[in-house]
């Protein structure tokens, strides 16, 4: 096809725009990856032809070399997506061990803005230009005629409509629309949080070595000096928050930010002047700067919004929004007369007047999807979303004008970016909110397998094995310990594969999951895969089985939120953790893969932290982290007095394992610029067993016969970006 003629792909309710690599639905973009959308772009140019799987993964794939299954995953996506709008016909035919063929019927519209749609013919090659074959009188025509030049017009008609709607989702051309990538770090030493400075001139952002300042016409950046007391020790500093002058901002420090548990940020200062930054109050955490620079707003928890001047005086609770769930992402409205939030875990975005009155809502429930919100000065609302499944992993900006006044949408919410891939939250605006920075991101997980040596003291070198830029963790191991059950994330939806350690391609145990949580123990007798999903929207958590060799899942039972344990011995034991809120016991209860909840058979008194446990391989104790200190308890199921570890070397941790024998455990740490697996003793001593650079967590699973341990490493590709005329 020539490079200069635009072609409109017409089917169904469809539209495939092959210039611009788009798909609508009633004028509508439909989010699809990008090798996604390419796949489909060949299939339909092609129409009525077998494509041969081989010569198909050469046109998506044209300069690298991958396995046959991504191929099959992208198919599997697009039946998926195009189904989900219409489910009345079939689109993509599988030719058995030969490749795909596109099915329906094409209409094909060639420079869409002036010509009209005429019939696919049966062969079309990809560098042909399909001239329209001239309208069919309406007297000399006959009835077939009618009905082609009826769909032929309806084809044309959708095609005007979604110009219209296109052309009138933004104020601007999608060609003004600028956007321009700010730093270039790798996954090594991922940009974190960042914020543009209220002249639109600077960017304040924090990567692993810690702060900087960027003069964002040059380039050109300044570090700022680390305080003395973090000059040996890892830092996270979040949540940049600049005073109206620009002189100075505020940020918050925290423990790392992947391992959520309890509330330990201090709010600390940064003068544009130079020196490092000034602890400016403990124990809580920015939100927002007013616009006239007169209030501080802050929060100490999850359900409360608390005030303080500008010099940290006068501070004052304004509003509790209590449960359910928690809120938070407060930001003040152009006047400063209003604040709007994000309430989780129903992700909707609401608002309250300073001075009293009502909570209003802007956004309704979302399921958990909005990541982050900036109010601008004209009124509107500018919030990151995440896309529904098949996309989950993708994330989009929207915007929203709201009447601050009365604190209701004056409009339907509306699309700005059209992004596939990459999520985005972070945002930030300059005080003329001409320019809007945030972060976009991808995160990847990867399974890596070593040799355990000495019971687990030492570990060879890990060898990858998982390959790509996907999400996978290791879940559990086979009885056999010659494969690794992997949960992995593709296009937005989860799927549990069997990895043999000396295969190339993973065989499915389930496909099509919402969620599937990290831990996936099999039962002691080796027949079924028990995992648990997250809750969704009234729907509490449940634990699903599902046969080892595959097959349907099954339900079991719901309201489980710490998940299932299985002894990997010769016990037959399996244990679920509950807990109702983060003041009350963790609950130990005995779990029957087939017949559910047992007894109780331990209980542990927690703080307001988050916790790991894990069940001894022999069945015979059960091991809990408190994350937010790294301290230990030992809970014997055998009538044994409970014994706690403090290891002094661990400050947080975000997992915690046994080791085979029994002896020890498997915990990790966050380094001064990544994160590291350990061993420890029941004593507390530690040893550093493997580290990797820029990982925002580690987790590691050894395998029955204590030979092997599985080892999950994640990083993220993370920047900051800016947007304008938008």
């Amino acid at each position: 096809m020539n490079q200069k003629t635009k072609h409109l792909y017409v089917f169904g309710p469809f539209s495939l725009d092959t210039f611009a690599r788009l798909l609508l639905k009633d004028g509508q973009p439909v989010s699809l990856s990008p090798k996604a959308a390419e796949t489909l772009v060949v299939l339909v140019e092609n129409a009525g032809q077998l494509v041969d799987k081989d010569e198909l993964m050469k046109k998506v794939w044209p300069d690298t070399f991958v396995e046959e299954g991504n191929l099959t995953k992208n198919i599997f996506v697009l039946r998926k997506s195009l189904a989900e709008y219409d489910e009345s016909r079939e689109y993509i035919e599988t030719m058995h061990k030969r490749g795909y063929r596109f099915v329906a019927d094409v209409n094909v519209i060639a420079n869409p803005a002036t010509t009209t749609a005429a019939p696919l013919p049966a062969t079309i090659s990809p560098t042909e230009s399909v001239t329209p074959e001239p309208s069919v009188s309406p007297a000399n025509g006959s009835r077939a005629n009618w009905v082609l030049l009826l769909g032929v017009s309806l084809a044309l008609v959708s095609a005007i409509v979604f110009a219209l709607r296109f052309t009138k989702r933004t104020a601007h051309s999608p060609l003004d629309v600028k956007q321009r990538q700010l730093t270039f770090s790798s996954s090594e030493n991922p940009v974190r949080y960042g914020a543009i400075s209220p002249d639109g001139r600077y960017l304040a952002y924090a990567d692993l070595n810690g702060i900087h300042r960027m003069l964002i016409e040059t380039g050109e950046s300044q570090t700022v000096p680390q305080p003395e007391v973090f000059q040996k020790e890892r830092n996270d500093w979040q949540d940049f928050h600049w005073f109206p002058d620009g002189t100075r901002f505020l940020v918050n420090q925290n423990p790392p930010p992947e391992r959520e548990s309890g509330y330990a940020a201090a709010i600390w200062t940064v003068s544009v002047l130079g020196g490092p930054p000034r602890k400016f109050r403990e124990d809580a955490g920015a939100e927002s700067i007013s616009p006239d620079g007169s209030l501080i707003g802050f929060s100490t928890g999850g359900w409360n919004f608390r005030v303080m001047g500008p010099n940290g005086e006068g501070a004052r609770e304004v509003f509790e929004t209590g449960p359910p769930g928690w809120t938070g992402y407060y930001c003040w409205s152009p006047s400063s007369r209003r604040i709007a939030y994000i309430r989780n875990p129903k992700g909707a975005i609401e608002s309250r007047d300073l001075t009293g009155g009502a909570l209003t809502t802007i956004l309704p429930a979302t399921g958990g999807r909005v990541r982050d919100i900036v109010w601008l000065p004209d009124g509107r609302i500018v919030y990151a979303l995440k896309d529904l499944s098949p996309n989950g992993d993708t994330c989009n900006l929207w915007e929203v004008p709201v009447d601050e006044h009365t604190g209701f949408p004056r409009e339907e919410p509306r699309r700005l970016t059209n992004w596939a891939g990459t999520c985005v939250d972070n945002l930030s605006a300059s005080a003329d909110g001409k320019r809007v920075a945030y972060e976009q991101w991808a995160g990847h997980a990867s399974v890596y397998v070593a040799d355990v040596l000495e019971n687990g003291k030492r570990i060879s070198p890990p060898r990858r094995l998982t390959s790509g830029e996907s999400w996978s963790v290791p879940s559990a191991w086979t009885p056999d310990s010659k494969a690794v059950i992997l949960n992995s994330r593709f296009n937005g939806q989860m799927e549990m594969l069997e990895q043999r350690l000396d295969g190339d391609s993973a065989k499915p145990i389930l496909t099509g999951a919402a969620t599937i949580s990290d831990r996936a123990p099999l039962s002691p007798d080796g027949l079924w895969v028990l995992y648990g999903t997250d809750p969704i929207s009234s729907r509490p958590g449940q634990i699903m089985r599902i046969p080892a060799a595959g097959g349907p899942p099954q339900f079991v039972l719901a309201g489980v939120n710490y998940g299932v344990r299985c002894a990997k011995s010769a016990a037959s034991l399996c244990v679920i953790a509950e807990r109702s809120s983060f003041d009350t016991p963790l609950i130990f209860t005995e779990f029957d893969p087939l017949k559910g909840r047992g007894h109780e058979i331990q209980g542990l008194d927690t703080q307001d932290s988050e916790y790991a446990w894990d069940l001894s391989p022999d069945a015979t104790r059960i091991a809990v982290l408190e994350s937010l200190t790294g301290k230990i308890s030992i809970l014997s199921l055998a009538g044994q007095p409970p014994l706690t570890i403090n290891v002094e070397s661990i400050k947080t941790s975000t997992f915690l394992d046994w080791a085979p024998d029994g002896q020890g455990l498997f915990v990790s740490q966050p380094t001064s610029h990544g994160f590291a697996l350990l061993y420890v003793d029941l004593l507390g001593k530690t040893r550093t067993l493997w580290e990797q650079e820029g990982s925002l967590g580690i987790s590691a699973l050894p395998s029955p016969d204590g030979r092997h341990i599985a080892i999950r490493g994640w990083n993220v590709s993370s920047n900051i970006w800016m947007m304008e005329n938008f």
